[in-house]
């Protein structure tokens, strides 16, 4: 066997093993990746929507800048998961609480790119 086909052989092993162990992490930490964001959402719907105690997701078609929907207390306000496009880092996504009179609860951030303490 040449040098380049012994280099080659070597090469394809360890990126087969790196693919293995990087599928195998994220096999490991997807579930608590999963759990975290879910967990920051969850605080997010209650600083929007502070007299809120059970968010029901709402299903159905919504502007491609509606993220998601969800229902405070059977109908008592709602809170609105929004991607704003054209932050300068990048989609600024974020979460805004309306009550049943139309007037707006509360409002946090939930992801973006942007410079520390924007």
């Amino acid at each position: 066997m040449n040098k380049a086909l012994k280099l080659g052989i070597k090469l394809l092993i360890i990126t087969a093993v790196s693919a293995l162990v990087l599928a195998f992490t994220n096999s490991v930490t997807e579930p608590i990746i999963k759990k975290a964001e879910q967990e920051k959402l969850n605080e997010s719907l209650k600083i929007a929507f502070p007299e809120g105690k059970d968010f029901e997701e709402v299903k159905g078609k919504f502007p491609e800048a509606v993220k998601g929907v969800y229902k405070a207390d059977g109908g008592k306000g709602y809170v609105f998961d929004v991607n704003s496009k054209g932050g300068y880092g990048g989609d600024i996504e974020f979460i805004v609480g309306v009550d049943s009179e139309n007037k707006l609860t509360g409002f946090s951030p939930l992801k973006h790119s942007e410079s520390a303490g924007f």
